[in-house]
């Protein structure tokens, strides 16, 4: 792999207007930060949770980004906007499961050993 770029969610959540830019960088269209900031701030998690509950993604994207069931908030693409929000659906055995198979795996390991190969370490804090 000669590029590659690592964004993580919470990134999303705390600095979107400079996530937004740095992937539009990443992609080879230098955006202002002034106007990453514009568009960040108007598409916000609400709004797009509501532009999906209007159709107006669908209309606009194609039925890939249509709830399945209105009536469901999970069927949503845009759920909840929680950072984390999939530990509510985990029981403590599923998390002790998961993280058994990723210890297993040595996967926290080998993240980090990636990421510093790339200059990019991660801390448990990251993680």
């Amino acid at each position: 792999m000669q590029r590659f770029a690592i964004l993580r969610y919470e990134q999303l959540h705390v600095t979107p207007g400079p996530a937004l830019a740095a992937v539009a960088a990443f992609a080879g269209i230098p955006v202002n930060l002034d106007i990453a900031n514009r568009v960040a701030q108007k598409r916000t998690f609400e709004q797009m949770r509501a532009a999906e509950a209007s159709g107006e993604l669908g209309a606009k994207y194609g039925n890939v980004v249509r709830p399945r069931n209105v009536d469901d908030p999970d069927s949503f693409k845009m759920r909840r906007g929680k950072v984390g929000g999939y530990n509510d659906y985990f029981s403590e055995a599923d998390s002790a499961y998961c993280d058994a198979v990723l210890t297993k795996i040595d996967y926290w390991l080998r993240l980090q050993a990636a990421t510093a190969r790339w200059g990019l370490p991660i801390s448990d804090s990251t993680i």
